[in-house]
């Protein structure tokens, strides 16, 4: 029965992680596949507009990296501080009478730690979710700026040049 109601509180600890993981996750991008613009000077705009996107979601992909390699960074931190709670605890039993005093303090920290790991693979596995979420708005509004700089392209070859030099680049 201890052993069920263990798998239990480390089931709700890691879907905890989750929640608290998915509340810090900012929005990914909204992008709409095709304005209909055919005259030149929309399609520039659009292609601004899509150039803007793209670099908004490269920002939003970028941050939702870093903060699954902070969460690989602080998992790793945690299993090793449990690793060694754990080993210390173990190796306080050898010592006559204080061991046996610092033993069970040392196991309660392991044990808090072990909480620790679960909560943290629960935000890790929340943030890698988002960290894919942002690079397939990455990838579609790509495919959406290309899409638009080939319309343009076709459509308007002569003021192509001149719409270029309006489009910044990412920052």
């Amino acid at each position: 029965m201890e052993a069920f109601a263990g798998v239990v509180v480390a089931i709700v600890v890691f879907f905890f992680g989750r929640l608290i993981a998915r509340g810090q996750n900012p929005p990914t991008i909204t992008l709409n596949a095709d304005s209909g613009n055919t005259n030149c000077s929309g399609l520039c705009v659009e292609l601004r507009n899509r150039r803007s996107d793209r670099c908004v979601a490269e920002t939003a992909a970028r941050n939702a990296q870093a903060r699954v390699d902070n969460l690989s960074t602080q998992l790793k931190s945690a299993a090793m501080a449990a690793a060694i709670a754990l080993a210390a605890a173990y190796t306080a039993l050898s010592i006559p009478i204080i061991g046996l005093v610092l033993a069970p303090a040392l196991l309660a920290a392991a044990t808090v730690l072990e909480v620790v790991v679960i909560g943290l693979l629960g935000a890790l596995s929340e943030a890698e979710s988002d960290r894919q979420d942002k690079a397939n708005a990455v990838s579609f509004a790509r495919q959406l700026e290309i899409e638009t700089l080939t319309k343009l392209g076709a459509e308007c070859s002569d003021s192509l040049e001149n719409c270029l030099k309006t489009v910044p680049p990412c920052s």
